[in-house]
């Protein structure tokens, strides 16, 4: 199979990793792919493909893409307006882009490791470890959003946080505290656990993340004591 194939049959991954591997594409890279699959790592594979078997026609033929999430859509006839939604909505789409540029960052930084040593395959790995908990969080929240979109609400949630029934004082322990938990949390991430340990891990720390953004957008629209008049 070459890779105008592959790309014809929907661009499997496994395929794609065995492709890459027959085009002796760079072992750091495999060893990326092979970590899981994800949006950035089911681009990249795609990049590196046509840049193998097509090193001098890539940029024209095929630019880079992130083939990431269903990008919401139009419901209802009404345009999904980022400036018109409600604060929880927003929050989810921060948080969305926020968990983008962080894997973009860190498969940036992983692509720059090289060598096999073990200290290289560690960093490489820890850095894996850290794309795949992004891009979990990066795939609940445009299911959020696409929820949204459609049923002009958000999924239902049992024990719903709502901070704005808070006191100043209780939202500033909030501020110090929510990320000490998600520490806690994200250290648990280091342990062998089996997979639904790890996903209700990442469960906790997507609604402490959400929790900790709605508590400092309410911080910071409190009047400073500058604007009270005597």
């Amino acid at each position: 199979m070459n890779v105008k194939q592959w790309i014809a049959q929907g661009k499997p991954y496994k395929i794609g990793i065995d492709l890459f591997k027959e085009l002796n594409g760079s072992s750091t890279l495999l060893a990326y792919f092979l970590a899981g699959e994800n949006s950035l790592s089911k681009s990249k594979l795609h990049q590196e493909l046509l840049l193998l078997a097509e090193p001098k026609t890539l940029v024209q033929t095929e630019p880079a893409k992130v083939e990431a999430h269903k990008p919401v859509e139009e419901s209802s006839n009404k345009k999904f307006i980022l400036e018109d939604l409600p604060n929880e909505v927003r929050h989810v789409n921060t948080l969305r882009l926020e968990t983008f540029k962080k894997m973009a960052a860190l498969h940036q930084a992983m692509c720059g490791i090289e060598g096999n040593s073990q200290k290289a395959i560690d960093k490489r790995f820890e850095l894996m470890v850290q794309i795949k908990e992004l891009d979990r969080t990066n795939s609940h929240c445009w299911e959020q959003l696409n929820y949204y979109a459609e049923h002009n609400t958000l999924p239902p949630a049992d024990g719903e946080f709502n901070p704005k029934n808070l006191s100043v004082r209780e939202l500033v322990n909030l501020e110090k505290t929510i990320p000490t938990y998600i520490t806690k949390e994200r250290k648990k991430l280091q342990q062998v656990l089996p997979a639904d340990k790890i996903d209700a891990i990442n469960d906790s720390i997507l609604k402490l993340e959400l929790q900790l953004t709605q508590v400092k957008e309410i911080i910071n629209g409190l009047p400073k004591i500058s604007e009270f008049t005597c």
